[in-house]
This record gives structure tokens, C-alpha cells and sequence, in this order.
């Protein structure tokens, strides 16, 4: 059963993806790795109160979130957790900021932003 509160933080799960979507068309690349790592955040938190009748806690490691959620993740899904929670942190402050403009191009951030929309379909169909 799918209570209220997975309801809500997928329903705040899919906003983000829109927004990334919208940073995309904007060309804002760097949000584009921000917001897709916030998205993945909220679907681990409703995978966290799912699978544990708990409330998430107040961390942003994806990679962590993944194991109190007790989700079993394959290399690759692990690496792409990783990769957006080093993103996230990087594009927090602004001397970071910098350093990414040159690093996140659109391909990067086109990327990154359909694995993160796999993972979220992956993630929604345990959530069912």
C-alpha cells in the first residue's frame, strides 16, 4: 500500500524532475545536476518511509539514503547516486560554482538528467 507520505514526496520528486527539465531548455546546466540530485532525494525519502515506516532523515547523501532505505543497488545506479549527491554539493557554493560552469555542458546535464529520470521510473515501480 502507497500511504500519504510516499504520495507526497514522489509527488515533490516529479515537481523537481520538471524543474530540470526546465533548467535544461534554459540552459542552466549546472541546476539541471542540482535539482535532478533533489529529485532523487524525495524518491529515496518516500523509499525510506515505504520500506521502513520511518521518517527520513535530514541528509542529502543519495548513496545513504539508498542503504537506510535498504535498497539493493547495482554498480551503476550507486555511481549515479554518488556522482549527483558531489554535484549537489559543489553547485551549493558559489567558489565551486565556478570550477562546474566549465565541466557541465549540455550533454553532461542531458545525461545526467535522463539517468536520473531511469532511475526515478526504476525506483517508482518498487514504490507500487
Amino acid at each position: 500500500m502507497v500511504t500519504k507520505d510516499v504520495v507526497y514526496w514522489l509527488n515533490l520528486a516529479e515537481y523537481d524532475l520538471e524543474t530540470a527539465e526546465a533548467m535544461l531548455k534554459s540552459q542552466r546546466y549546472i541546476y539541471v545536476l542540482f535539482v535532478s540530485q533533489q529529485a532523487l532525494e524525495k524518491a529515496l525519502k518516500a523509499a525510506i518511509v515505504k520500506f521502513t515506516n520511518r521518517f527520513p532523515p535530514r541528509i542529502h547523501d543519495l548513496v545513504r539514503l539508498a542503504e537506510v532505505a535498504n535498497l539493493n543497488l547495482e554498480k551503476n545506479q550507486k555511481d549515479l547516486l554518488a556522482k549527483l549527491s558531489f554535484y549537489y554539493l559543489e553547485s551549493r557554493y558559489p567558489e565551486e560554482i565556478k570550477d562546474l560552469h566549465s565541466q557541465v555542458d549540455k550533454k553532461l546535464a542531458s545525461e545526467y538528467l535522463q539517468k536520473t529520470k531511469e532511475f526515478f521510473s526504476w525506483l517508482k515501480q518498487r514504490l507500487r
